[in-house]
């Protein structure tokens, strides 16, 4: 029969003791993700600016050659 193993819990402990895991409710990291969080749907809406603004050239691209 197969066993499964979870090492999770282990995972978490240890990455807590080497201080690469922390609980990031303070209003810092709040502040933090909010500004991430802003910056990465200001990237998204530029990306699809231009995605469409070449999508556009394309057409006409084709279109006039």
């Amino acid at each position: 029969m197969a066993t499964k193993i979870n090492r999770r819990e282990e995972i978490i402990a240890r990455l807590f003791a080497e201080g690469k895991a922390e609980i990031m409710d303070s209003p810092e990291a709040i502040a933090q993700r909010e500004s991430l969080d802003e910056y990465m749907e200001e990237a998204r809406r530029e990306y699809l600016r231009k995605a469409h603004a070449s999508q556009i050239e394309a057409s006409r691209f084709i279109i006039t050659s």
